[in-house]
């Protein structure tokens, strides 16, 4: 099994990809075959989408990596647990010998949701990616020394349709508290990359830099979208046009301007549908 950020630096590789996929909502091993198609670097397991019970990320992305000999990544949300359980989590996923980790924050629950689930918020993604660190020097969240280290490639997430000053900020105290790579929400708009890659590349010298995976969406008609939508891109999907060949010249575009991580994110339809079969031709096409 590989850490995202060996991979990343392994310099026979031109690019780096990872898939986004989610859990199954029912307990059917079946569901551990919808990705036989799949030949990312990685498959990112999702962390409970949609806000409603699903298999554990972590619990799914150990069962893939066993079966398949899968490269995997777990997703983890600190909205959900305190800080005891959190730091139990990670040592768990270590035990089981995964390897690497998304910690984020998770989305706000609606005043509707919050009539039967409580977020907890007791600590925050970059005060978890600190603990989940010290884990690998053999220390727990308390500091007290433990008899093995663990072996965890931390990373985090940013969003390149909020401010841009805010997200390089957050960056900066991900990286500091031991972030190992980034991925980031899809954007639809090269200018809006261009921007933040441009300031990333600019404001974080070598030390600070560490691996993004850029997003790319596969957009479908009555699916659900992570970003602001061009009304160009918005009358070819609601005329139903195949968006796949938008996505292809987008990654195109991303391995031109010099990128070497892509986040492919397969298209999601309301009802949490997944079109994995799209994301397997687009590597195809690119590989």
């Amino acid at each position: 099994m590989s850490r995202v950020d060996t991979t990343y630096n392994d310099n026979n590789k031109s690019f780096v990809s990872i898939v986004d996929v989610s859990p199954p909502r029912d307990t059917n091993l079946k569901t551990l075959d919808n990705f036989q198609n799949l030949n990312p670097d990685f498959l990112s397991i999702a962390y409970n989408p949609g806000k409603i019970p699903r298999v554990d990320s972590l619990v799914y992305a150990h069962m893939l990596k066993e079966r398949y000999g899968i490269d995997v990544i777990f997703s983890t949300a600190t909205r959900d647990m305190n800080k005891l359980a959190l730091g139990t989590r990670m040592m768990s996923a270590s035990m089981l010998g995964l390897e690497n980790a998304i910690v984020l924050y998770g989305d706000h629950f609606s005043q509707k949701e919050l009539d039967f689930v409580l977020p907890v918020h007791n600590q925050k993604p970059s005060e978890l990616i600190y603990d989940s660190n010290q884990l690998n020097y053999g220390l727990d969240n308390r500091g007290s020394k433990l008899p093995s280290l663990s072996s965890i490639c931390i990373g985090a997430t940013i969003d390149l349709n909020n401010d841009i000053d805010r997200e390089l900020l957050l960056m900066r105290k991900k990286i500091q508290a031991g972030a190992g790579f980034f991925i980031s929400q899809p954007t639809f708009d090269f200018i809006t990359f261009e921007k933040f890659f441009s300031r990333y590349q600019m404001e974080f010298d070598n030390d600070l830099q560490v691996p993004v995976f850029w997003g790319i969406q596969i957009l479908v008609k009555n699916g659900l979208r992570l970003g602001e939508i061009p009304k160009n891109l918005e009358k070819a999907i609601e005329s139903d046009e195949d968006m796949l060949p938008y996505a292809i010249n987008q990654v195109q575009s991303y391995l031109d301007f010099g990128v070497r991580g892509l986040y492919v994110v397969p298209p999601i339809y309301r009802g949490g549908r997944r079109d994995y079969d799209s994301a397997a031709r687009l590597l195809d096409t690119i590989n």
